[in-house]
């Protein structure tokens, strides 16, 4: 990768350094200086031999103005302790990277390598001919041997610095703050990003006041509060991350199926705690907002319990508009007699590595005066499914591992479909459409019902079809809550619902009504 001649525009070597190492992970560091909840590691200045020190400096090309691809005005400090004033990154016609100052702290001698405590960039403006960006200030803690081995070849300009590399790329913590950025186009602002690791090595998140507009046809804007995040599984994604530093994509492809393959272990959890808040979205008018989500996840004795709850997240159409997709939407969304629409979801997971199971309980999806799904249900057999698509030898051919759903068995189903006035709704909307009357459909669904049973294969698809369409027509003319439920005596593999036709529905405890 040629620094020097490199086109880094909004990127530069600030953005792409800052936030492709925030989201790359986090390495170990000194347990008894570990982040915690979101608070970042303080580097304070040490002593290191003076010879070591500029030793250092020299191998990443800091001990001489211009030596590698940072220019500087004035340099102070010693023993390992520095500050560099009025930098200059890469200097090239187009393309202007200035910083304030630079500070590195702890800079030492490490196995032959050049390594550092912390770096700190303040004040970093950058300006080319597609825009400008500013970052208030970006500092990398305690990087890994190989990361830092990488950064002092960039800052060398060696051609192939972070060009299929190998190794282990963690780092005590990150922080950037105050990013801005704007061009034609787009306008983005960041007040804070920060990426630090627990004392268990688990990472932790904390994002704050995201701010972009994007201005194209149409003009979209969204911003988010806060993403907060502690407990992150930074060793699930390990090989992941690795994987994606090589060149090689195509030799790479099945090992990166591979590798996410084993990352879907459910019964390994990505996080203990997360959250978002204050998701907003303009889309040329058309309004997204979602107060907050939040997940967690506990483990006890072998057993994860997982909870996801999503606060409202409401879409709310302009009066008007240019854009056609919208109009579309405005007048579908009028057709139902809905000025907004008000989602809310809540689904709790209990997991057991043991016995391979898994069981959603008290989940829901609901509408606002449209509906409630309620559903309830327990699948054994998942880890086994994932581990079979993991080993296949053809496991970068997903269609050649469908043979494994066979691992994954339902122990038990319940949904619920709780009518709030959704099922007239669609009725009025589908009559319009076709230029009917709702009444008029329903009788057409009805009809179309009393055929089912001539598809039935054995009795009890006869009764199944019998209650589905009595279900279904009390739904039509009552309302009231459609319920299927499964409930075998022994768990049902869930391959033997693809066809339909074989359907053993005795096997499988299936029935349906309303109520």
């Amino acid at each position: 990768m040629d620094i020097r001649s490199s086109h880094f525009s909004k990127l530069a070597l600030t953005t792409a350094l800052c936030t492709s190492l925030i989201l790359a992970g986090c390495g170990n560091k000194d347990k008894d200086n570990a982040a915690q909840n979101f608070s970042i590691e303080k580097i304070a200045p040490r002593s290191v031999d003076q010879a070591e020190a500029l030793q250092a400096l020299t191998t990443m090309c800091l001990n001489e103005t211009g030596a590698g691809v940072l220019s500087w005005a004035a340099r102070t400090g010693e023993a390992g302790n520095y500050v560099f004033n009025d930098v200059t990154i890469n200097p090239a016609k187009d393309d202007i990277i200035r910083v304030g100052t630079v500070e590195m702290l702890g800079a030492h001698m490490d196995g032959g390598q050049a390594r550092f405590d912390s770096i700190v960039f303040t004040d970093i403006n950058m300006t080319d001919k597609e825009g400008a960006g500013t970052i208030k200030a970006f500092e990398l803690i305690k990087p890994s041997a190989d990361l830092a081995n990488e950064l002092a070849r960039a800052l060398c300009a060696q051609e192939d610095a972070f060009d299929n590399v190998s190794g282990d790329f963690g780092f005590g913590g990150a922080v950037l703050s105050g990013l801005s950025f704007q061009d034609d186009n787009s306008n983005m602002q960041l007040e804070s990003l920060k990426f630090g690791t627990a004392d268990d090595d688990t990472g932790v998140l904390a994002l704050k006041g995201l701010n972009l507009t994007i201005k194209d046809k149409d003009t979209v804007k969204f911003s988010i509060g806060s993403i907060d995040a502690n407990g992150i599984n930074l060793e699930k994604y390990k090989t992941l991350i690795e994987l994606s530093m090589q060149d090689d994509k195509d030799a790479a492809s099945g090992d990166v199926l591979q590798a996410l393959t084993e990352a879907l272990n459910p019964y390994d959890p990505d996080y203990k705690n997360a959250s978002i808040t204050d998701l907003h979205a303009d889309i040329s008018g058309f309004i997204i907002n979602m107060d907050a989500m939040s997940a967690s996840a506990s483990t006890k004795n072998g057993t994860i319990v997982m909870v996801q709850d999503m606060s409202p997240l409401t879409l709310t159409p302009p009066a008007q508009s240019d854009n056609k997709d919208i109009t579309e939407m405005i007048e579908a969304m009028a057709t139902l007699g809905y000025e907004e629409l008000v989602f809310t979801m809540k689904q709790t997971s209990v997991l057991d590595a043991a016995a391979d199971s898994m069981k959603i309980t008290n989940s829901y999806l609901a509408l606002k005066d449209g509906f409630k799904l309620s559903y309830d249900y327990d699948i054994v057999g998942y880890d086994a499914f994932t581990k079979k698509m993991s080993d296949s030898p053809q496991t970068n051919n997903p269609l050649a591992a469908l043979s494994s759903l066979e691992d994954i068995k339902l122990g038990s189903l319940r949904l619920a479909f709780k009518d709030q006035s959704i099922v007239d709704r669609a009725f009025k909307f589908a009559a319009k459409q076709q230029g009917s009357e709702p009444e008029a459909l329903k009788a057409q669904a009805k009809l179309g019902l009393g055929f089912l049973s001539l598809m039935a294969q054995d009795a009890e698809q006869q009764r199944l079809a019998t209650d589905l369409a009595t279900a279904l027509t009390k739904l039509m003319d009552d309302g009231g809550t459609f319920i299927i439920e499964a409930d075998p005596d022994t768990p049902f593999a869930i391959a033997g619902l693809a066809n339909a036709g074989d359907l053993d529905v005795a096997a499988l405890g299936l029935s349906i009504r309303t109520e």
